[in-house]
């Protein structure tokens, strides 16, 4: 009898990181849309009358902040304000 055992840990590690940047946003780690909308729909299914909020959150003055200091720093500001929540 002949075995042949390979290593896949890289490739398990390598799938388990595509998982996770499907669901993020790059930049701040946040999960993104799809992962909203997959989280609400897993909810709605698991518990259909129990209401579900959902809170958006806008940066007050976030264009002026990349148009006049450019977008390295509109990109700081987004993660701060990611920490922050």
């Amino acid at each position: 009898a002949v075995a042949q055992f390979q290593d896949i840990t890289a490739r398990k590690a390598a799938e388990t990181e595509l998982a996770r940047l499907a669901v993020t946003d790059q930049l701040t780690g946040l999960y993104n849309r799809r992962a909203l909308v997959d989280c609400a729909k897993r909810n709605h299914a698991a518990a259909p009358d129990v209401p579900l909020g959902v809170i958006f959150v806008d940066l007050d003055g976030f264009k002026h902040v990349n148009d006049t200091h450019g977008h390295a720093a509109g990109d700081a500001v987004l993660v701060a304000a990611a920490l922050r929540l």
